[in-house]
């Protein structure tokens, strides 16, 4: 096992972590709260998201499978995240007029950030021996926990106008610095992180073949009757989970403004 890799792939999600809850916190806020865009636009946003990996994660996540170059793509994928979400921050701090654009700049990045865990994930079967992933998945999510709980420190005092840096105060102060620090804080992943040299594969790669196989394999796995049972329930209950904590940021808004106006 390298310890290294391990670091810097722990260090990657503690990263990506502070995007994640800032722009998850906040720009709901800014978007359905300060905008007045329907929330059901904001949720929509997710349910585009979320077809859009439908339809590419399991092909591509199988390509990298066989040609091994899951850490390119992984770098790739981040530095699109991060331009996206670079996007979305100056949008909302010097354009905060032209929502649409804020909002089509967060679907790209959250569909890359939701994309990215297809290849981060894949690096877990080379950075430790199968007897050690559950211990190394538990310190890459303690590592998630920290990055949830840094993003949050740093950026209050933006969020509460406490401090001020540039351009349309409040909310928006959060995200351009978050997307720094996500940036700065996943390049030792990108630079230093180290696989094993793995075999060439002159294997052809065609989209229509690995659609194909795609669809041919998801009908077999249909074939099962639990297995569909198991889907169909899957699917109910985590957009249910997933639909609560998308929202809880704007449910939090409303119920504090509400007990403001009583006292």
């Amino acid at each position: 096992m390298d310890k290294k890799n391990v670091f810097f792939w722990t260090l990657y999600d503690f990263a990506n972590s502070i995007t994640t809850i800032v722009f998850f916190l906040y720009f709901s806020q800014w978007l359905v709260i300060d905008k007045g865009v329907p929330d059901f636009w904001y949720n929509m946003i997710f349910t585009i998201g979320s077809v859009m990996l439908l339809l590419t994660a399991p092909i591509l996540g199988g390509i990298a499978d066989r040609n091994g170059k899951q850490q390119n793509y992984l770098s790739w994928i981040t530095i699109l995240t991060f331009f996206s979400f670079l996007g979305v921050s100056f949008i909302t701090l010097f354009f905060s007029h032209k929502v649409f654009l804020a909002v089509l700049f967060f679907l790209i990045a959250n569909y890359l950030y939701q994309f990215s865990f297809v290849f981060y994930n894949a690096l877990l079967h080379y950075i430790a021996p199968p007897e050690k992933w559950g211990r190394i998945s538990g310190i890459g999510q303690t590592g998630n926990w920290l990055g949830q709980i840094a993003g949050l420190v740093i950026t209050l005092p933006l969020a509460s106008s406490a401090i001020y840096l540039v351009g349309e105060a409040g909310r928006a102060q959060t995200f351009l610095p978050a997307t720094i620090i996500f940036f700065i804080i996943s390049l030792p992943m990108l630079i230093y992180f180290k696989l094993p040299k793995q075999e060439k594969t002159d294997n052809k790669i065609i989209l229509k073949e690995e659609y194909k196989n795609y669809w041919n394999q998801f009908k077999e796995l249909l074939k099962s009757p639990s297995m569909g049972l198991f889907l169909l329930a899957f699917f109910f209950f985590n957009d249910a989970i997933l639909t609560a904590a998308n929202n809880f940021p704007i449910y939090l808004e409303v119920e504090i403004t509400k007990a403001n106006l009583i006292s």
